[in-house]
């Protein structure tokens, strides 16, 4: 049965039980009503007929005798009267009892006679009568009982009709009442029904961007619909993220194949070359060139391999529980490797370092750091700034990451590093003057093996900034780029500080180490 159904049904009981009990109450009523005009109707006519009754003493004689009225002068429309002796003879009677005696209970009669006034119902030629039977009082003794009698035919004529006017009215207001509430209920679920249908077709088409409307819907049901609309919302954005995210996936399969085919191929014809200049004996300085390119393709795949494992660190670093650690002697340390790595930079290119941090050698630089700077990291106060929470190691990969990808697409000109602490955030942004990225590739260089066109040839595998986004995201931080083609790039890493509590003393695992991959080889 409908939710409809039900609720007419159950709407329509209800109110039939209520006009019942109501009706049944009033009938009751007023039938307990009637019955008493009838009984006091016989006890005016039985005080009228007692007072009419004479008792005479003769004056020489020591009997008495009583005198009875004409029972007829008291007899109105359906009333019958009969007066009986104490031995139960009937003395006087109505002439409208044309010899038919008052069916009159014993209990009743002898009640009558010891001086009580009873009332009782009786059936006279199939008739329904009231009676009320009285003493007839002489001296104080009974000489007889009183019978007044009143036909019930027009009550029951009164209750009949009263019957089936509750009966009928009964069914009008039962019917009237489903008539109703059909149309209310079919009105006010009318939202629930598009709620079902739209629901259907989203589920038949998986159109997951359509939403239920709320027009005309009572409160209830419209929060219903707010929350069924917020979580197909919720699943549209959740399937979204699925497709991307198994498009983007297979995406990396295919172009890890490539990566891995291109230097496997690459091997396997070396080798094959290696065994045929073995077999024929060519010179040791020609086989050694063989060599070499053999070296280049395992270092290429093992930074590959190092790549994609630091990418699949950087996934579960997402779901493990990440650990303090002091950001003064962090960054030392790793300021203090990239100088020592890269302050000579290259051919033509310059490498400034703008992070005052603790180890950092005295100058103008650090110096002018310090004045321009909020919240910078003091020499004398490693533990200003707060502390990190998270991987070390990977952290300082992902910063080393950033200079080797801008020295690598600078060919002349500067790299600059700068390292900021203020509103409870650590900055780092590296800028370069090298040849840019276009706007079109722009949204696409931090998808894993994404190269932009202007990059292509030059070495790399295109996962670089994935990891340093993927990194970055694993510990509550974020990465942007700017770019502009041959103006430079500036990619900006920022990171959470937790400034809960005194930071610990940093570990000497802490110190940093190198980005995946070997020292000169393509970070991206």
């Amino acid at each position: 049965m409908t939710l409809r159904g039900r609720l007419v049904l159950a709407l329509s009981l209800s109110l039939a039980a209520l006009f019942a009990a109501v009706g049944g109450g009033l009938y009751a009523f007023f039938s307990a009503r009637e019955e008493a005009a009838v009984d006091d109707g016989l006890r005016r006519t039985a005080a009228e007929v007692l007072r009419s009754v004479r008792i005479e003493e003769p004056l020489f004689f020591p009997w008495q005798e009583v005198v009875l009225p004409d029972v007829d002068v008291f007899t109105f429309p359906n009333t019958l009267l009969e007066i009986l002796s104490p031995d139960g003879r009937v003395v006087a009677r109505s002439s409208a009892l044309q010899g038919v005696r008052l069916p009159l209970p014993a209990p009743v009669f002898e009640a009558a006679l010891a001086g009580r006034t009873v009332t009782a119902t009786a059936a006279v030629r199939g008739h329904r009568v009231r009676l009320l039977a009285a003493p007839l009082v002489a001296r104080g003794q009974a000489v007889g009982v009183l019978v007044v009698a009143s036909t019930l035919d027009p009550l029951e004529r009164t209750l009949a009709n009263l019957r089936l006017v509750l009966g009928g009215s009964l069914v009008f207001l039962v019917a009237l009442a489903a008539l109703v509430t059909s149309a209310v209920t079919r009105r006010e679920l009318r939202p629930l029904e598009a709620l079902v249908a739209t629901v259907a077709d989203i589920e038949s088409g998986r159109d997951l961007s359509r939403r239920v409307p709320k027009g005309g819907a009572p409160a209830e049901l419209g929060r219903l619909i707010d929350q069924l609309n917020a979580m197909l919302g919720r699943l549209e954005a959740a399937y979204e993220a699925l497709a991307a995210a198994l498009k983007a996936q297979q995406r990396f399969v295919a172009d890890a194949s490539h990566e891995l085919r291109t230097p496997l191929t690459a091997m396997r014809g070396n080798l094959e070359l290696l065994e045929r200049m073995l077999a024929a004996g060519t010179p040791v300085s020609d086989v050694r060139d063989v060599v070499r390119d053999l070296r280049d393709d395992v270092e290429r795949m093992i930074a590959l391999a190092e790549r994609l494992l630091a990418l699949a660190r950087a996934d579960a670093d997402r779901r493990e529980a990440m650990e303090p650690f002091a950001v003064g002697p962090w960054l030392a340390a790793l300021i203090e490797r990239l100088r020592r790595r890269y302050g000579a930079g290259k051919p033509a290119v310059a490498v400034e370092f703008d992070c005052p941090a603790a180890g950092a050698a005295p100058g103008a630089e650090a110096e002018a750091s310090a004045r321009t700077a909020d919240g910078l990291f003091l020499p004398e106060s490693e533990g200003a700034a707060g502390r990190l929470r998270g991987r070390p190691d990977a952290l300082a990969s992902a910063v080393e990451l950033l200079l080797e990808n801008a020295l690598k697409y600078t060919d002349r000109g500067r790299v600059r590093i700068v390292c900021r602490a203020a509103d409870g955030r650590l900055v780092f942004r590296v800028e370069d003057t090298g040849i840019g990225i276009s706007p079109d590739d722009v949204p696409h260089v931090f998808e894993r093996f994404y190269r932009g066109k202007n990059a292509l040839d030059r070495p790399g595998t295109g996962l670089g900034l994935a990891i340093v986004r993927a990194v970055a995201r694993a510990h509550g931080g974020d990465v942007t780029i700017e770019s502009a083609p041959g103006q430079g790039t500036a990619v900006t890493l920022m990171l959470p500080l937790d400034e809960a509590g005194p930071p610990p003393e940093a570990p000497s695992e802490t110190a940093p180490k190198g980005p995946p991959g070997r020292h000169g080889r393509d970070p991206t």
